[in-house]
């Protein structure tokens, strides 16, 4: 059984970073220009939460401690560290990636959104009914 602080954690980074890591790419329609999808990666990665401004980075340091609190596999932790580090990285160079690397970022923010949203599933459907 997972603590109410566990899920509410999970919940929060499901949202607040799952849900804007890639808000602006999943409503880019195939074939968009790499203009379009620097545009949109710029928003979801550099600015993912709007008030106060924050890069998915900055979103991800707000929380990782508290879903470590609460209890989540640090292994867990680790995966998303990763995952951000990579965004990070090619957020502050957006301009200069080609297009095979701008759709491998779209991918890579998409499966961490992904990620985040099988991880609270995951939880929810391992509680006590």
């Amino acid at each position: 059984m997972y603590s109410e602080a566990l899920l509410d954690a999970v919940a929060r980074a499901r949202h607040d970073l799952g849900k804007y890591i890639a808000f602006q790419v999943r409503s880019l329609d195939p074939g968009s220009s790499d203009d379009d999808v620097r545009s949109a990666l710029d928003a979801d990665l550099n600015h993912t939460r709007s008030t106060p401004d924050a890069t998915c980075a900055q979103v991800w340091a707000g929380l990782r401690s508290v879903l470590l609190d609460a209890g989540l596999n640090p292994g867990e932790v680790h995966g998303v560290d990763e995952v951000i580090s990579t965004l990070s990285d090619r957020a502050a160079r957006l301009e200069h990636l080609d297009s095979v690397a701008l759709g491998s970022t779209v991918a890579l923010s998409l499966a961490l959104g992904d990620r985040l949203r099988a991880l609270h599933r995951r939880l929810l459907s391992e509680q006590p009914a």
